[in-house]
């Protein structure tokens, strides 16, 4: 049996305060007797109200181990809300419970001030404040719901339980200054106009550190505003942020979200890296910097449904990797092109054809240039690099009308017009243009025969 996957939450508030009604006032993951992998915190809603029985699921549930569950209310004069602090890496939750009770009992506590929400005593604004209740949303009549107003304004996100309808879009509060999201029932449960939206489940990330540091940023994009009718209002901001472990992932999508109409590129603001080890670094200096490739790719799926292109893969591999990754001597475009060639077309021997272009066109350069010292020759190696790149659109052509020359050249279907030539098998049954003989020459219109 596989051993269940290390828990990485620090549970850092008092147990015996947070699960006093528990048997076991201790959160299931740290008890040495249970093996738990996913831990789930829960508050009971009106079909499990514990004032209705003397033991209901909630506590069964709980009393097995399955689930911690927390804020149950057996005082109903006052309600003192202590909060679950949880903590994993740098990133701080604070959880507030407010299990079910009935509207008209909960809403005369609210007025007379008895429901109390306790805050860390420390650091209070490292905190990011989430709050969970099963109260009715909806206005059903006076005292018969709970108004958000009354609800601390300290709070960062009130995740909204009870509702059957789906409004599982976090909307803004400016009274309150939180966010409200209500996800609603997860299947439908009567013939309402409530039901008739479109069902969901949420998930919940915190990410608080990072996206402080993107409004800074956002602040700092203000003061480089002309004013000039041109000039976007939406800045670009990239952030590259590396990670140790696995479970510090993030989803840059979802992250991204909460700047929309604020970020220019709000998909892809995070630059996720994988941090080595020294010993992984000297592993990994002569292949490829699969972090960025990882990012590349989970970005394309994510924003493309008609798939990759591989040209801009390795065009935006070498936009984000290290230094000294980058080309010495080819241009990114002409190997984007011959990699396409090789999926496209199969041709095992292309980017032999490309390092062998390349280093003639090498060559040349330097029997015309360099007349000096070993210093002098790398030094215009370099140069040549620059400039190859500064053509990079002309690089790519030429690279792409070497491989259709090679191809003219294979001998195996016929190409109409031009007797011994032929294309490479898997082109598309369509006019196409290759260039024929000298690369100064226009390109001539060949068609396959069927």
């Amino acid at each position: 049996m596989r051993p269940p996957k290390r828990v990485t939450v620090e549970f850092l508030s008092d147990q015996s305060v947070n699960f006093q009604h528990c048997k076991n006032p201790v959160v299931n993951y740290e008890d040495p007797n249970l093996n738990i992998s996913i831990p789930i915190f829960s508050i009971n809603g009106n079909h499990d109200d514990c004032s209705a029985m003397e033991v209901s699921a909630m506590d069964v549930l709980a009393s097995t181990g399955l689930v911690n569950y927390f804020a149950k209310w057996d005082d109903f004069q006052k309600v003192d809300v202590s909060p679950l602090l949880i903590q994993k890496g740098k990133t701080r939750l604070a959880i507030f419970g407010l299990s079910y009770m009935k509207d008209e009992r909960l809403s005369r506590l609210f007025r007379n001030g008895k429901v109390q929400l306790f805050r860390p005593k420390e650091d209070k604004e490292a905190w990011f404040n989430l709050m969970v209740l099963h109260q009715n949303r909806a206005d059903h009549g006076v005292y018969t719901y709970i108004p958000e107003e009354a609800l601390d304004d300290f709070l960062d996100l009130v995740m909204w339980g009870h509702e059957h309808e789906c409004r599982i879009a976090p909307e803004w509060n400016p009274s309150q200054s939180f966010y409200v999201t209500q996800p609603g029932s997860s299947v439908a449960t009567s013939l309402s106009k409530g039901e008739t939206a479109e069902k969901h489940v949420g998930l919940l990330q915190v990410e608080q550190y990072v996206a402080a540091h993107v409004e800074k940023l956002i602040e700092q994009s203000r003061s480089q505003l002309t004013g000039h009718k041109l000039q976007p209002k939406e800045p670009l901001i990239r952030i590259r942020v590396e990670y140790k472990e696995e479970w510090q992932i993030f989803n840059n999508s979802i992250f991204g979200q909460q700047f929309i109409n604020r970020v220019a590129n709000f998909k892809d603001i995070i630059l996720l890296r994988l941090e080595y080890s020294t010993e992984k670094k000297k592993k990994f200096d002569d292949g490829l910097d699969m972090s960025v490739m990882e990012f590349i790719l989970r970005q394309e799926d994510m924003q493309s449904s008609e798939g990759t292109s591989v040209e801009k893969v390795v065009e935006k591999y070498f936009e984000n990797t290290e230094e000294d990754r980058q080309l010495k001597v080819h241009s990114v475009k002409g190997l984007g092109e011959a990699i396409k060639s090789l999926l496209d077309y199969d041709d095992e021997k292309v980017l032999d054809k490309l390092v062998n272009h390349q280093i003639e066109k090498l060559k040349g350069h330097l029997f015309k240039n360099v007349t000096e010292s070993l210093t002098t020759v790398v030094d215009e190696i370099e140069r040549f690099r620059v400039e190859r790149m500064n053509k990079a659109e002309e690089e790519a052509k030429e690279t792409h009308l070497d491989i259709q020359e090679e191809a003219l050249h294979l001998g195996r279907p016929e190409v109409e017009g031009v007797e011994g030539f032929e294309l490479l098998p898997g082109l598309p049954l369509h006019e196409i243009e290759v260039a024929y003989g000298s690369r100064n020459h226009n390109p001539i219109t060949f068609h396959i025969k069927k």
